[in-house]
């Protein structure tokens, strides 16, 4: 049954996306905001340059303690992003994203459009959600 399934069919359309320009606060309070724990990152135009995940955010802090004690001095979205992003087509077959996002080491795959923009976030809670519903 899964192995018929598409990336169309599992990912979140249209994701919640932030600038590269942005705040690190301003992404932090994205990702509380829509309960999601990263945000493609895109340019005016809509092409993706990178992914932003709370682990991007741990590692731009220098350390856990650091994160607790103190906020973000004057970070961008840029500085600390993953770039480029893993990225797949909406077509492509959950079965190879999974295989994909396995080697990679990464929660989330983003599917892109021939122009490369950002239409779609796969993220490992997709495949949670999708074994646990059966």
């Amino acid at each position: 049954m899964y192995t018929q399934q598409l990336v169309g069919d599992l990912m979140t359309i249209d994701p919640i996306s932030i600038a590269p320009q942005a705040r690190i606060e301003d992404a932090e309070r994205l990702m509380e905001l829509y309960d999601v724990t990263g945000l493609p990152v895109v340019e005016d135009s809509g092409t993706l340059l990178g992914v932003i995940s709370q682990t991007d955010l741990l590692r731009g802090a220098g350390d856990v303690n650091s994160v607790v004690r103190r906020r973000f001095s004057g970070l961008r979205v840029a500085d600390v992003m993953s770039s480029p992003a893993i990225t797949v087509d909406m077509t492509t077959p959950l079965a190879e994203a999974a295989r994909l996002m396995r080697d990679e080491k990464i929660h989330r795959v983003v599917a892109i459009s021939d122009t490369g923009h950002a239409i779609g976030v796969l993220s490992s809670m997709d495949f949670v959600t999708l074994y646990a519903d059966g």
